[in-house]
This record gives C-alpha cells, sequence and structure tokens, in this order.
C-alpha cells in the first residue's frame, strides 16, 4: 500500500509538471498570429507566466495553514472552478493597432488561461506536502525530480510530438483531457489525508541570509533583463503584427 501511494503522489506531480510546461508553447503557437513574434511580446508572456506560478506557490503556501482533509476541498474546489476555462484557448478579443504588448499580453493571457495556470502550478509544492502528511512525515522532496522530469517533458513534447501530429484544436483537446486526469488523480490523493497534520513543522535553525546573498541571488536575473533590453534596442528586430502578416515572425538582424 506504501509504494502504490508513493506511484500515486508521483504520477500526480509528474501529470501536473507535464500540463504546466505543455501548455507555455501551446499557448504561444496559438497567440503568435495575433500578436506577432516580437520581443516584447515574449517577454510579457514570460512575465505573465513567472507571476501566476508565483501566485500558485504562495496560494500552496498559505493553503499549508489549514487540516489536510480541508486543503483538499479547497483545492479541488480551486481546480473545479478554473476548469470553467476549458477547453484552453484564447479569448476573442480585439486588439488595437498599436496595442502594446507590456499592457495587450498580460491582460489576454491572463483572461485566456490565468485561473487554469495558476491552479496547476500550485500542484508540486502542494502534493509534496500532502505526501509528508499522508506517509507520517516521510521526506518529500525526491518527488522535486518528478516535477523536474515532468516539465522537461512537457516542453520537449510540444516541438517533438504535439505540434507536428495535432491541429491547435486537437491541442486544446488533449490539454483538457489531461487536465481531468490531473483531477482525478488530485482526488486520490486526497483520499490518502489524514484529517490532522500527523506532526508539526520543524522550525528552521540556520541564520537568515545577508545582504550580500540576496544580491547574489539576483544578479543573474537583472544579467538577464539587461540582455533582454539590448535585443530589444538592437539587436533583434521586431515585426508588430498586422492584417496582411499575422503569421509573420520577427526576422533576427
Amino acid at each position: 500500500m506504501a509504494r502504490w501511494c508513493r506511484v500515486l503522489f508521483v504520477a500526480t506531480i509528474l501529470a501536473g509538471s507535464f500540463l504546466l510546461f505543455l501548455v507555455q508553447p501551446m499557448v504561444a503557437r496559438m497567440a503568435l498570429p495575433r500578436l506577432g513574434g516580437a520581443p516584447a511580446v515574449w517577454n510579457s508572456a514570460m512575465l505573465v507566466y513567472q507571476a501566476l506560478l508565483l501566485g500558485g506557490y504562495a496560494y500552496a503556501h498559505w493553503l499549508g495553514r489549514v487540516k489536510p482533509r480541508a486543503q483538499a476541498v479547497i483545492h479541488l474546489g480551486v481546480l473545479a472552478v478554473a476548469a470553467l476555462w476549458l477547453p484552453i484557448g484564447l479569448f476573442a478579443l480585439d486588439l488595437p493597432a498599436d496595442a502594446q504588448p507590456a499592457v495587450w499580453v498580460p491582460w489576454l493571457l491572463g483572461l485566456s488561461i490565468g485561473p487554469l495556470f495558476f491552479a496547476v502550478s500550485a500542484q508540486a509544492p502542494l502534493i509534496q506536502r500532502w505526501f509528508s502528511a499522508s506517509s507520517g512525515g516521510a521526506d518529500p522532496y525526491a518527488l522535486y525530480a518528478a516535477s523536474n522530469l515532468g516539465s522537461f517533458a512537457g516542453l520537449i513534447a510540444y516541438p517533438l510530438v504535439v505540434e507536428p501530429l495535432l491541429a491547435i484544436h486537437g491541442q486544446s483537446l488533449l490539454w483538457t483531457a489531461g487536465y481531468a486526469v490531473l483531477v482525478l488523480l488530485v482526488a486520490l490523493c486526497a483520499t490518502r489525508l489524514p484529517r490532522t497534520a500527523s506532526a508539526e513543522h520543524i522550525a528552521a535553525t540556520s541564520p537568515a541570509p545577508g545582504a550580500a546573498r540576496i544580491l547574489h541571488w539576483i544578479a543573474p536575473t537583472s544579467s538577464r533583463c539587461r540582455c533582454s533590453g539590448c535585443c530589444r534596442s538592437g539587436s533583434i528586430c521586431s515585426a508588430s503584427p498586422s492584417p496582411s502578416r499575422r503569421t509573420a515572425r520577427s526576422p533576427i538582424c
């Protein structure tokens, strides 16, 4: 029974991470004819994904304050509400000719996939917490490898399998079916949860990071942002979508 429980939680994390990273190139493919391939479009899309991912992690962290069974009820409710956005696709918004990507891309993607991405992004930390609670405090961090594997599989499966074999509508239905499987797996994981937490959280004993360590964490991100700014300013030519070139990709200088 314990082995079956571990397999169940691993499968749930794999499915959630796979769907989370499969939807990113899928939605980018849907948005390309409408938004074009300018660097500002892709940077704005990444901003949306990262903000929703951070929100999902914060939600999973907050959910840890309530009892395990209550966590399951709340999260299944969130998944059910997010399912109202299925099948996945872009909202039919008429973008103005002078639309700014920094404004319209977050607005369009947030309306189109925001609730779904938010709900699925909470899977990895939440399922790890559930595994620890259901197994009497067993170390859940080995499941992090399953999350990484699912993420990589989702990214590599789209260009190699999903896009060559399925049209956009078929891709949307495939993701919808995967979401239904994920909800079923989450419900099965919920049946393994105890009514109350089996152990209190262990307080951290390590010292708080200093200013130098925090700057060390921020530096790589800021350097990447500067590189993106250089690309937008001259290294890459941006091409805005127009009625005559809706599917044109931005050329690279």
